[in-house]
C-alpha cells in the first residue's frame, strides 16, 4: 500500500501541470479509499474551487477538510450532479458499463468547448476506455495511472453500449429485474446489478426458512433492497431500514419501493444513506441485522469497512438481537464475530459461501 500511496501521490501532483483545475465546475470522486491521498490535496493548491460530486457518503466525509476551498459538495451518481458544466474532472467508475455510463453523462453536460477529464490505474481499465471513444487524448500517465481528455465531440465507439444505453434510458437508466415476486430496479455500478447475486440468495433462503424474523430489520449495505425488501414483503407487519454509503444503491432501493408500492413497502420501509453504523443508525435497537457486506471497493480489495461493521454493530441492536451475516468462505469473519457476540454459528454453507448467524451482544461499556 506504501508504494501505491507514493505512486499514486505522484500522480495526483502532475495533474495540475496538464489541467486546468482552476477553471474546473466539477470533480467526481466514487470508490476514493480513505488510506491514499486525497485528489483535492493537489487540486485546490493550484486553484481548484469548484464542486465535489461524491458517489458515496464517505467519499463526501472525506473531503470535508477541504470544504472551505470548495464551492460545496453534493452525493451525486452523477459526474456534474445533472448541472452544465464548464470542465470535469471524473474518477473512472469500477465496471464497464457503469464506466461508459458515467462518462457520456459528463460528456453529455459538458457546455461548449468544454472538456471532460477522466482519470484511473490499469485495473480500472482505463487503457480500454481510452479506445472506446473517438477524440480521446492520452495527457500523461505515471505508473499504472493515466489522465484522459475528452472533447464535447467524443462518441462512444462501442455499438453494443449505445443499444443498452437506449434501452436503460427509456427506464430512467435503471435496469429492472424480478426476483422471487419482488420487483428491482438497480443502476449500473451498484452491487449485483444485472442479476440477483448468489450470495444474497442464499442467505435471503436460510433466514426465510426460520419460523420468525422479529423486527425491527436492519439490511446494512442494501445494495439494491433485495434482502430487506423481500422480508418486509413476506411478512406485512415487519419494519425494516435499508442503509447503504453508495448513492446509486439509495436509489435503486427508492426505486424498487416505489415499484412495489401495492405492498405498503413504503409504509414499512426506510431507506438511510449513511457511512458504516453513523450517527443515524447508532443507538437504534434492531433486533434483526442482516447484511452480504462489501469486501471491494471500486477494484480494491478492502476488509476494513466490515470489519468495522462487525465491530460497530452492537450500537445499533438489541443486546439479545441477530446478526446474519454472508461472505465468501477465505474471509473467515468468524473470530470477529466471537468477538462482538455470545453465540456464532454457521447455518448454511457451501463451497464459496458461508452464513453465519451471530447472537447475544456482548456489553460494551462504553454503550451504557
Amino acid at each position: 500500500m506504501a508504494n501505491d500511496a507514493r505512486s499514486i501521490r505522484r500522480f495526483l501532483s502532475a495533474i495540475p501541470a496538464h489541467c486546468p483545475v482552476d477553471s474546473l465546475d466539477y470533480l467526481h470522486l466514487l470508490n476514493w479509499p480513505a488510506s491514499l491521498p486525497h485528489p483535492l490535496e493537489f487540486l485546490t493548491e493550484h486553484g481548484f474551487s469548484g464542486t465535489l460530486s461524491a458517489g458515496r457518503i464517505s467519499v463526501a466525509q472525506q473531503a470535508e477538510p477541504y470544504l472551505n476551498r470548495l464551492s460545496t459538495i453534493v452525493v451525486s451518481d452523477h459526474p456534474s450532479d445533472n448541472k452544465p458544466s464548464n470542465g470535469t474532472l471524473l474518477e473512472l467508475p469500477q465496471g464497464r458499463t457503469a464506466a461508459l455510463m458515467t462518462i457520456q453523462a459528463g460528456l453529455d453536460a459538458l457546455t461548449p468547448n468544454a472538456r471532460l477529464w477522466l482519470f484511473g490505474n490499469r485495473d480500472t481499465g482505463i487503457m480500454r476506455i481510452a479506445k472506446s471513444f473517438s477524440n480521446v487524448e492520452t495527457v500523461f500517465y505515471k505508473g499504472h495511472y493515466r489522465l484522459l481528455s475528452l472533447s464535447t465531440e467524443s462518441q462512444c465507439l462501442d455499438t453494443g453500449f449505445e443499444e443498452q444505453r437506449k434501452k436503460l434510458a427509456k427506464s430512467d437508466f435503471f435496469h429492472h429485474m424480478t426476483v422471487k415476486g419482488l420487483s428491482l430496479a438497480t443502476l449500473p455500478g451498484t452491487f449485483s446489478w444485472q442479476e440477483p447475486d448468489s450470495a444474497s440468495l442464499m442467505l435471503l433462503e436460510t433466514i426465510q426458512a426460520q419460523q420468525e424474523i422479529k423486527g425491527p430489520v436492519l439490511d446494512w449495505g442494501c445494495g439494491c433492497g433485495l434482502l430487506g425488501l423481500s422480508l418486509a414483503m413476506t411478512d406485512q407487519q415487519l419494519e425494516v431500514t435499508l442503509a447503504d454509503d453508495q448513492w446509486s444503491a439509495i436509489r435503486s432501493t427508492e426505486r424498487a419501493i416505489q415499484l412495489n408500492d401495492q405492498l405498503g413497502l413504503s409504509e414499512r420501509c426506510t431507506v438511510i444513506a449513511e457511512n458504516g453504523i453513523g450517527p443515524k443508525l447508532s443507538g437504534s435497537r434492531f433486533r434483526t441485522v442482516i447484511t452480504n457486506p462489501p469486501f471491494h471497493r471500486g477494484n480494491r480489495m478492502d476488509r476494513e469497512t466490515t470489519n468495522l461493521f462487525i465491530q460497530q454493530v452492537s450500537s445499533a441492536m438489541h443486546l439479545k438481537g441477530t446478526l446474519w451475516l454472508v461472505g465468501n468462505q477465505f474471509l473467515n469473519y468468524t473470530p470477529l464475530l466471537e468477538a462482538a457476540f455470545k453465540v456464532v454459528s454457521k447455518p448454511a454453507e457451501n463451497e464459496r459461501f458461508c452464513v453465519w448467524q451471530a447472537q447475544g451482544v456482548r456489553l460494551n461499556k462504553s454503550r451504557y
